[in-house]
């Protein structure tokens, strides 16, 4: 009876409750309320409803062609909506970068080559995020994209939430920093050196935020103090972070902690690394660049 136990322990943690898997690797997610946008790297876009589980493909952009390469897929990265509007960043011939707007038409608007992320404001402004640390905004009605602030003048951005209900970007850099910027004042208003090494990722909540480090661990502030999560000289290249929850990933697997700080599940997973942790209700979603989604039960 032991053996059997230990067994079926082992299992849950090793294979995920259930999956869903789509014709082309995952490139873009997003996730609210009960749906979640996923964008693929054959130039699809789809809506997933997580309660009763139907997928609707949104669009599919034209094939696009490289100086190598021809008829390959426009992928589509950084996911963003509000109300009956789709925002993302796509690829279009020689890999040039386009923002996407889509309402059942889809209106589009060249960005620069290092544009990484893309968040809506309002209804009619999104912001835009570029790895080079430069913030920009675009006017839906004016058409206009225009450069308001750069984060950093020494180093790159890795990765960027953002905060609506707080009007705040909350971005990590190569050189170890936590950035505050305030969309409406259009101003840095606090900067945490945490460590000097690389931040590879974020997750923020309210007063919260989690960030993966290239110095093996995770480090988590839960709106009073800070947590550690060392690794076994492991990097943490994904973290991900709910009222409840947070969650980061190693090469080791993915690691769920509560709101307090401690530790509550381990999940082993070896597959390809992962580039999305998102929680829906007691649910764990993560995604890598290939054509499964999983999701992982947290109680």
């Amino acid at each position: 009876m032991k053996f059997f136990v230990v067994l079926f322990s082992f299992f849950v943690v090793l294979f995920a409750d259930s999956k869903l898997d789509l014709d082309a690797n995952v490139v873009g997610l997003k996730l609210d309320q009960n749906r979640l946008f996923i964008g693929l790297d054959s130039g699809e876009l789809y809506d997933y409803n997580l309660e009763d589980k139907s997928l609707v493909k949104l669009l599919e952009l034209p094939k696009i062609s490289t100086t190598t390469q021809e008829n390959i897929g426009s992928r589509i990265s950084s996911i963003d909506n509000f109300k009956n509007k789709i925002a993302f960043i796509y690829e279009t011939d020689n890999k040039l970068k386009r923002v996407g707007i889509f309402d059942g038409e889809l209106t589009s608007f060249d960005v620069e080559e290092g544009m990484k992320q893309l968040f809506f404001i309002d209804e009619n402004l999104v912001l835009l995020v570029s790895l080079s640390s430069e913030i920009y905004y675009l006017d839906l009605n004016s058409k206009k994209i225009t450069l308001k602030a750069k984060l950093s003048y020494s180093s790159w951005i890795a990765d960027s939430v953002y905060l609506s209900n707080k009007s705040c970007l909350v971005s990590v850099s190569e050189g170890g920093v936590v950035y505050y910027f305030d969309v409406k004042s259009k101003k840095v208003i606090k900067d945490l050196p945490i460590q000097k090494d690389i931040l590879y990722s974020v997750g923020a909540v309210g007063d919260k935020f989690v960030a993966g480090s290239a110095e093996n661990l995770a480090y988590y502030f839960d709106g009073i103090k800070p947590h550690i999560f060392k690794t076994d000289n492991k990097h943490v290249f994904r973290v991900g972070l709910s009222d409840e929850f947070g969650a980061y990933y190693t090469e080791d697997g993915i690691e769920i902690f509560s709101a307090n700080g401690k530790k509550i599940k381990h999940i082993d997973y070896d597959k390809d690394q992962i580039n999305y942790l998102l929680f829906w209700n007691n649910t764990l979603i993560s995604a890598s660049y290939d054509n499964t989604i999983y999701f992982w039960s947290i109680k």
